[in-house]
This record gives structure tokens, C-alpha cells and sequence, in this order.
């Protein structure tokens, strides 16, 4: 009787640790100022963290479909310490990146603070254009992994301009 006790309260006990341990691993997230816009229109669309954390490196990919999205890297930022890169090819997919390089002093990032934002201009009219994070390597100060999710895809609408008229 007082073994399946114990084993119960050992049970019991190991219940809310492993659900501890499950909230100890962020998740970067990727939110858009505005998901539906029209052809010409700018997006913006936030890096940020729902972890604070310390890094000594760091390296983000995020990928977008050209075609129906250009980059503005003059109205795009990164927090002090990260820079953004880009555009490029990796993998077939255009992509930027957002990145901090190991050798420089920790940077220390807090709940909801934007590692960056990325200003897009819209090209082409469309549903479900998507920006998302293919790639995300954090390391602490002793440059070992942080346990850090990668974000969800942001969906943009891109709506046709209407015609008024014809002069």
C-alpha cells in the first residue's frame, strides 16, 4: 500500500517538472503589422522572442516569395548587436538574415523585444504569401544551443488596386 503511495506522489511529482522543463524552450514568433494590404502597400513583419535570453550568437533565416514581395532594408532594423543580410539564395528560397556573431559580447534579449523588423514592399496581388523562418541558431554565452522554437509562417493577403477610372 505505501509503495503504490510513494509511487503515485513520485508520479505526481514529475508531472509538473517535465511541464516546467517544456516552458523553459521559447519560441521566436513572427507577427506582421498588417496582414492584408494592398498591391504597393509596405509590411512590416517582427522577429521577436517569447524567451529573454543572453547571446553570444545567433543566426535566423527568413524566407519570402520574391515574387510577390521586395525587401526595403532602409526602413527594416535589428536590435543593437544583430545585423540583417540579404537578400539571397539558400536552398532555392530568397531569403534575409537576421544574425549576431560569436566573439562579441553577450547580447542580452528580453520577452517580446524585437530581435528585428523586416519592411516589405508588396509586388503582386495574391493569397497566402508567405514569410517564414526556415533556419534559427541561437547560442548562450558559452556558445552552447539555446532551446529556442522556430517561429510560425506569417500569411499575407496582397489585394488588387481597383481601377477608378481611365484618363
Amino acid at each position: 500500500f505505501f509503495s503504490a503511495i510513494l509511487t503515485l506522489v513520485l508520479f505526481l511529482n514529475i508531472i509538473p517538472a517535465a511541464k516546467a522543463a517544456e516552458g523553459d524552450t521559447g519560441k521566436l514568433t513572427m507577427t506582421a503589422d498588417n496582414t492584408a494590404v494592398s498591391h504597393g502597400e509596405t509590411v512590416k513583419v517582427t522577429v521577436a522572442s517569447r524567451q529573454a535570453f543572453t547571446t553570444r550568437g545567433a543566426g535566423m533565416t527568413i524566407a519570402y516569395d520574391a515574387a510577390a514581395l521586395e525587401p526595403i532594408l532602409t526602413d527594416s532594423t535589428a536590435k543593437e548587436g544583430f545585423q540583417i543580410s540579404g537578400p539571397m539564395t539558400v536552398n532555392g528560397k530568397t531569403v534575409l538574415r537576421i544574425s549576431s556573431f560569436p566573439g562579441e559580447e553577450g547580447r542580452t534579449v528580453e520577452v517580446d523585444e524585437p530581435l528585428a523588423v523586416l519592411a516589405f514592399r508588396t509586388l503582386t496581388p495574391g493569397d497566402n504569401i508567405k514569410v517564414e523562418m526556415t533556419a534559427a541558431y541561437l547560442y548562450d554565452e558559452n556558445l552552447s544551443e539555446i532551446g529556442l522554437l522556430k517561429a510560425d509562417p506569417v500569411q499575407i493577403q496582397v489585394k488588387a488596386v481597383a481601377v477608378t477610372g481611365i484618363t
